[in-house]
Formats: structure tokens, C-alpha cells, sequence
């Protein structure tokens, strides 16, 4: 079943999938999420990012779980 998301959540499930069982860092998602500004991102609108992809009903349908790696980033893993 194909994960139905909005933008932002969207990117961050692809760029975790890209990189299924390694560690993305922070700096690293900011990039990618904020492209165009992100020094304007926070770790608030990061860790509200992961709550609501955790969340919504097509990735807790997909079988993959979002690991917090404390002070370095986060992984996916398919369980």
C-alpha cells in the first residue's frame, strides 16, 4: 500500500527510505527538508515532522519503524 503524505513528511519518509537502516542526521534532514533555509528549521519542527509521519495511518500501515539515535539522528527500519 503506497504511503499517502503531505510534503514535508513526504520528504523525510523518502530520504530515511533512501537510507533504510542507517543513522540521517539532523544536519542532514534540515538540508534536505529545508533546502531552500535550513537555519530557519528547529529541532521543535523536526521532532514534530517524525511525531506526525509516526502518526499517520499509511506509515503505520507500511510496516516501517522510525528509530531517535540521541545527538546524532534517526534511521527507519522495515519490521
Amino acid at each position: 500500500m503506497p504511503v499517502k503524505l503531505p510534503a514535508k513528511e513526504k520528504a523525510l519518509f523518502s530520504l530515511l527510505k533512501k537510507r533504510l537502516n542507517m543513522v540521517v542526521s539532523k544536519d542532514q534532514i534540515f538540508e534536505h527538508i529545508w533546502e531552500s533555509d535550513p537555519e530557519s528549521a528547529s529541532d521543535w519542527a523536526l521532532n514534530a515532522l517524525i511525531y506526525r509521519l509516526k502518526k499517520n495511518p499509511g506509515f503505520l500501515a507500511s510496516g516501517y519503524v522510525i528509530e531517535n539515535h540521541k545527538k546524532l539522528g534517526y534511521s527507519m527500519l522495515k519490521s
